[in-house]
């Protein structure tokens, strides 16, 4: 007999970075040209011991596409509460992030797969924070 409260977030979470572990190492240079996003003085980031900006990016994808399946599989008040959750733990970009998956990957049939749809979650972060004028 297993039981374990809130199985599907361990399993969506865990499952995310094994998944995209691949997709980080492919795109690692893109990746890395958006490390000024890292809110390296934020508590959370302190808390969760997340000392750099690939792991943060890791750690964002990975609430990001939990919170947006949230959003398909469970209720609405169960997804937002999701992205609260990250976003008070300083996980900053969840709340942009999690309703581009939902509505860009999930909800589409433009991708047949997740590795195909990666890049344009770089491409959507570097366009909503362009380096001009973020920091």
């Amino acid at each position: 007999y297993f039981e374990f409260k809130d199985f599907d977030y361990l399993v969506w979470h865990e499952g995310s970075h094994v998944y995209i572990n691949g997709l980080l190492k492919k795109y690692e240079k893109e990746i890395s040209d958006l490390s000024y996003l890292f809110n390296k003085d934020d508590e959370g980031m302190h808390r969760n011991q997340i000392s750099n900006w690939p792991y943060c990016f890791d750690e964002n994808v990975v609430r990001s596409v939990t919170a947006a399946l949230y959003h398909k599989y469970r209720t609405s008040r169960a997804y937002k509460r999701q992205v609260a959750k990250e976003t008070a733990s300083d996980f900053i970009y969840v709340e942009d992030l999690a309703p581009f998956i939902y509505d860009n990957y999930f909800n589409s049939d433009k991708y047949k797969t997740f590795a195909d749809f990666f890049p344009e979650i770089i491409k959507f972060l570097q366009t909503k924070y362009s380096n001009k004028g973020y920091l």
